[in-house]
């Protein structure tokens, strides 16, 4: 009876240990594949990060190209007004020397006429 008791303590015993040894892997187990999964998940989100500071440096840069084209179509634009109406102040000043130029000559004859037939 002893020897019956004995060994059914034995095999209760093993039984035991070998549920704890299942346990213990299982959350061995578990404890691995959380910190694979973390892992895996902390890379995937460095790389999306990565990639979001990316998006942000294009269009940094977008901007800059777009700003930089915008000044120089300003000044473009600019020089070319400045070009007109410089022109335009030439021609206004050819004009009024025109104008004046045409009275002086007017005058002239007027004078002329005046002095050659008298005041009327």
């Amino acid at each position: 009876m002893k020897v019956v008791r004995l060994n059914r303590e034995k095999k209760l015993k093993n039984d035991a240990w070998a549920k704890w040894g299942q346990l213990y892997q299982s959350r061995l187990s578990a404890q691995h594949y959380s910190k694979h999964l973390l892992a895996r998940f902390f890379l995937r989100w460095k790389g999306r990060l990565a990639g979001v500071d990316a998006v942000e440096e294009i269009g940094e840069t977008l901007a800059q190209v777009h700003d930089t084209r915008r000044v120089l179509k300003f000044w473009h634009t600019w020089r070319r007004a400045s070009a007109l109406r410089a022109k335009e102040n030439l021609l206004v000043e050819r004009v009024v020397l025109r104008v004046m130029n045409d009275a002086m000559v007017m005058w002239k004859k007027r004078m002329y006429v005046l002095s050659v037939f008298g005041s009327p």
